[in-house]
């Protein structure tokens, strides 16, 4: 159960009057507000980094979990932080011991690399601060190195993969026809669970069921920033025609900030009626290419309803009940012939908390 935490009562109350407070709202940081006389229940939420809008649909989504079970009697406070750049492990390491400093009821976590965070969720179960897993997982062994979690809550990555190889083969045989260009798969960042899961599943999808097309490269890094993925992505096609004289037929990009330098490097080199693009998670310049024929499809996830569950979850698990150990949240595929779909449209253009 979760440790109340001391709150100053209503002055009315202590002169003894009997006057109320006022009802829940959200404070200017961004944390969820209300009954000074109130339990307080302090959930911290810590993403992968803070820059990226997907990081910033899950913000809204926890504060929305926060405001609806919030009561008279209890309010539900989130405190979101994380490091600025998803590469910063170190930086998240010392976010989640700053908070178990603070003492917190609860947190809920989006590992930025599975191995690095084992000893911080370790720490957190250790000091029985329950800990739910997000968007991306711990190794399989950080049970038994003293990580348990409450939950894991995240998109099916794998599958979310197998989507994007779909409907990259897709947009290929519609371009070339007969022809069976190859594919370049540009990978994230070593140690990051979510992403290692969709590139696997790309790969098994076009084993699988696209046997004829050519996986060309599957070992190359974009990077974790839009300028970085921008460099390296202009770097590996130009080194394809310059060396081997072909052209991928097809790119997957796992990731928004990956997506967005591939995107900007294809068009730079005016490359986009010739290469065929899948990206993972929208952005404002990814859906305006889903629009203008430069991006053939988008993975979409459920970030807002991802804040939620996950910190219903927690909430849960401190009320005593029982709490899946996996919640799938879902995974679309957008294109330009279905971006007007509602269910498609509302996840390419989620809330987001600023």
């Amino acid at each position: 159960m979760f440790r109340p935490r001391p709150v100053l009562p209503c002055v009315a109350l202590l002169l003894g009057l009997a006057a109320g407070c006022s009802s829940n709202d959200a404070g200017p940081d961004g944390d969820v507000r209300g009954n000074d006389a109130a339990e307080t229940v302090t959930i911290a939420v810590i993403p992968k980094g803070t820059t990226h809008e997907f990081w910033k649909s899950v913000h809204a989504g926890s504060l929305q979990a926060a405001e609806e079970l919030s009561t008279p009697e209890r309010r539900i406070e989130i405190q979101w932080k994380g490091s600025q750049e998803e590469s910063d492990t170190a930086g998240q390491i010392r976010v989640v011991q700053n908070f178990l400093t603070r003492g917190v009821d609860g947190i809920v976590l989006a590992p930025n690399d599975s191995g690095g965070l084992v000893d911080a969720v370790a720490d957190a179960a250790s000091e029985g601060v329950p800990v739910v897993i997000f968007d991306s997982g711990l190794d399989p062994a950080a049970a038994d190195a003293g990580a348990e979690t409450v939950s894991f809550v995240a998109t099916d990555n794998f599958i979310g993969g197998r989507k994007a190889a779909a409907r990259l083969a897709e947009a290929m045989a519609a371009a070339e026809g007969d022809a069976k260009p190859g594919v370049v798969l540009l990978r994230y960042k070593a140690g990051s669970e979510s992403t290692e899961q969709r590139e696997e599943g790309f790969l098994a999808e076009l084993r699988e069921n696209h046997p004829d097309v050519e996986i060309l490269s599957a070992d190359q890094y974009a990077g974790t920033t839009p300028e970085e993925s921008l460099a390296n992505a202009t770097q590996v096609l130009q080194r394809f025609e310059s060396e081997f004289k072909i052209r991928p037929g097809g790119i997957f990009a796992v990731c928004e900030p990956n997506a967005d330098g591939v995107h900007r490097a294809l068009k730079e080199l005016g490359l986009t009626e010739e290469v065929s693009f899948v990206a993972f998670d929208p952005n404002e310049t990814l859906v305006a290419g889903l629009k203008d024929g430069s991006v053939d499809g988008i993975v979409v996830q459920d970030p807002v309803g991802m804040g939620d569950k996950a910190v219903r979850a927690l909430i849960a698990h401190l009320d005593g009940e029982g709490v899946e150990p996996r919640i799938d949240t879902g995974v679309l595929i957008a294109t330009p012939e279905n971006l007007k779909d509602p269910a498609v449209a509302a996840l390419l253009a989620p809330p987001r908390a600023e």
